[in-house]
């Protein structure tokens, strides 16, 4: 069972704070990527295995939407929010339980100049599963 527990969402100060040592980007002159210019979502989903089997749930395959933009988490930096996460095949036992904590990261270069400035009204989904039926969660809102 995966439910939704947390949802973070800030300019690139948020991870400036969370992980000083990452960086995104560069910006085109090898500095750091500006904060303003980048938007970072958090979103915190609690798992839990509820079935005694050998199945396991593949992290890789989570992703993130709004309109037509789309992208999946950042490995480097979900591993250091989340430093308990040996590897993206997660197999937990029956009645085992885990706060994973999602990095959807974007920068101003990915939209138009009219849709960045209104970046922070945007709703985002994280989606769990496309097929055979869309399976998303809402992030903040």
């Amino acid at each position: 069972m995966i439910t939704f527990s947390d949802w973070q969402w800030g300019d690139g100060t948020l991870l400036q704070e969370l992980c000083p040592e990452f960086r995104l980007i560069p910006d085109e002159d090898g500095n750091e990527y500006p904060a303003e210019r980048q938007r970072v979502g958090l979103i915190t989903l609690s798992i839990t295995k509820n079935a005694q089997d050998d199945t396991f749930l593949d992290l890789t395959s989570i992703a993130f939407e709004s309109g037509a933009w789309g992208n999946q988490f950042d490995m480097e930096l979900m591993y250091l929010l989340n430093p308990q996460l040996e590897r993206l095949r997660l197999q937990l036992e029956e009645g085992e339980s885990r706060e994973i904590i999602f990095p959807m990261t974007m920068l101003d270069t990915q939209f138009a100049e009219k849709d960045w400035e209104r970046i922070d009204e945007r709703p985002f989904y994280v989606v769990l599963e496309y097929y055979p039926e869309k399976v998303q969660f809402q992030c903040g809102k």
